[in-house]
């Protein structure tokens, strides 16, 4: 369980995964789903079982916020090398009509 950073006091997965959606509309599906099997899980498990499911939601979780930051900061990357490849061919351009334009003596 995560915990607060000012107070030390674990967040409850629930609140985190809503938190999660409301930052993350496009990822809503992901959420709603994840918070059925929270109640699914609540509601039909009891004991060191529920305990096992909770933990394994949770690490789910975890894992979805983990690839979704890595996948954000991959289109960032991705979007720097497409600007840097314009400016390439631009100066590439450029060059190629100043050859053109001189005149070999």
């Amino acid at each position: 369980m995560r915990l607060a950073a000012e107070a030390g006091v674990p967040i409850p997965l629930r609140e985190r995964i809503r938190e999660h959606r409301r930052e993350h509309p496009e990822r809503r599906e992901f959420s709603d789903r994840l918070l059925e099997s929270l109640d699914r899980i609540e509601r039909e498990f009891d004991g060191a079982e529920r305990d096992r499911l909770l933990d394994l939601a949770e690490r789910t979780f975890e894992r979805h916020v983990r690839s979704s930051q890595r996948s954000h900061e991959l289109r960032v990357a991705l979007e720097g090398l497409r600007r840097d490849h314009e400016r390439l061919l631009r100066i590439l351009e450029l060059m190629s009509e100043r050859s053109e334009g001189q005149t070999l003596h």
